[in-house]
C-alpha cells in the first residue's frame, strides 16, 4: 500500500497489514462491535480474509485502509478509498472503533485526519461516507465533521444514508453572474 503513517494528537493512523488482523479480531470479538460494517468481523479467520483483501486492493496512491492505534493498543480502523458502491470516480471514507473506545472523540479524531489527508495531500474536491440510518452516534460525528446527506440508497447490502463533505472550493473569477 501506498499510503503514509498519519498522526493527530493522541493517535498513530497506519496503513493497514494483515498482520493487524489479530489485534483488529480482538477490538471486534463482540460480534456487535461491527453490526454496522456489514460484515462480522468477530471471528479471526473473518477479519484475516478481510484485511487481505484491502491490502491486496491496489488502491490510488495515498488512499487505502489504516488501523487506528492509541499508545500500542490497535482500536479500530478506517479507510479513504475509492467507493465501492457509488458511481466512479467518488471516494468514500469510514471508520469504526471498538466499543472500549466510544465516547471519548478518538473516532473523530481519525476520520479528521483522512479527510485532511484527502483534501490536502490528495487534492479531492469532495469525500462520501455510506452511513446506516440506525447508527447515531456516527450520523451525528458526519455531521460534526462537515458531512451533509444528499440522498438515501441501498449500499453495502443495507439501507445506508449517502453524505458528502466538499473541500475547500475557490471560487472562479467570473464563475457567477453579476448583478
Amino acid at each position: 500500500m501506498t499510503a503514509a503513517v498519519l498522526r493527530t494528537r493522541r493517535l498513530v493512523l497506519r496503513p493497514l497489514e494483515v498482520a493487524d488482523a489479530p489485534r483488529l479480531a480482538e477490538v471486534f470479538a463482540d460480534p456487535g462491535a461491527s453490526r454496522w460494517l456489514g460484515r462480522d468481523l468477530s471471528q479471526p479467520g473473518a477479519v484475516r480474509e478481510w484485511a487481505l483483501e484491502r491490502t491486496t486492493a491496489g488502491y490510488p496512491e495515498g488512499m487505502g485502509y489504516w488501523t487506528f492505534w492509541l499508545d500500542e493498543a490497535v482500536i479500530g480502523y478506517g479507510h479513504l478509498r475509492p467507493s465501492h458502491e457509488l458511481p466512479a470516480p467518488l471516494v468514500e471514507t469510514g471508520w469504526s472503533i471498538g466499543p472500549g473506545h466510544w465516547g471519548r472523540g478518538l473516532a473523530g479524531e481519525a476520520a479528521r485526519a483522512l479527510l485532511e489527508l484527502g483534501f490536502g495531500e490528495l487534492g479531492l474536491p469532495a469525500v462520501w461516507a455510506l452511513v446506516r440510518p440506525e447508527n447515531e452516534p456516527s450520523l451525528r460525528l458526519a455531521g460534526r465533521l462537515g458531512f451533509l446527506e444528499v440522498a438515501t440508497g441501498r449500499h453495502y447490502g443495507a439501507e445506508h444514508r449517502v453524505m458528502v463533505r466538499l473541500g475547500q472550493v475557490t471560487p472562479r473569477v467570473g464563475a457567477l453572474p453579476r448583478r
